[in-house]
């Protein structure tokens, strides 16, 4: 089974605003869905490209509650383990930068101080998704708090078109 890409998601998989499928959705379905939803972040490393795997994950929590897929916590898992494995790697390539720069003069130390301050960037970034994983996972493990984060938003996103709504019907024309 090959990936469904985001831009393909729509055409094969109807996506409601909500972000989910419908129940009667099958297994199968629910997996590809999932793989589509699988977004890849870039971050340029000092010596190589690293991949990170970064995931949908309103969308994720929202397939696992309403389908009981139990793969998407071992995924969120994996993930999680990668992210956390990613930042140790990106902390020591800092580290190691930081140690460089200090034995560095003129051009040279520049360019190692403007790759320390992107560097730190990305790994500010990678804290932030590590975060966010840890955050899915813990909305999943307890399944009340996710279909609440999920219907709490769904109810903002009502309430935000009705403003809209009643703006427009309101205003004179």
């Amino acid at each position: 089974m090959g990936l469904v890409t985001l831009s393909e998601a729509p055409s094969r998989h109807p996506r409601r605003s909500s972000e989910t499928l419908p129940k009667d959705t099958e297994k199968g379905d629910v997996k590809e869905y999932l793989e589509g939803l699988v977004a890849e972040t870039t971050f340029e490393m000092t010596t190589e490209d690293k991949l990170t795997t970064q995931w949908d994950m309103n969308a994720a929590i929202t397939v696992e509650q309403e389908h009981n897929d139990p793969e998407t916590v071992q995924k969120l898992n994996n993930l999680l383990s990668e992210r956390a494995t990613t930042l140790a790697q990106m902390e020591v390539t800092l580290s190691a930068l930081k140690q460089e720069v200090s034995i560095k003069a003129g051009v040279d130390k520049e360019r190692l101080e403007r790759e320390i301050v992107d560097h730190e960037v990305r790994v500010e970034k990678e804290k932030a998704g590590k975060a966010e994983v840890e955050h899915a996972l813990e909305a999943v493990e307890d399944g009340t708090a996710a279909r609440d984060e999920v219907r709490k938003r769904e109810q903002e996103r009502m309430h935000e078109i009705g403003k809209v709504h009643r703006c427009i019907v309101s205003s004179p024309e």
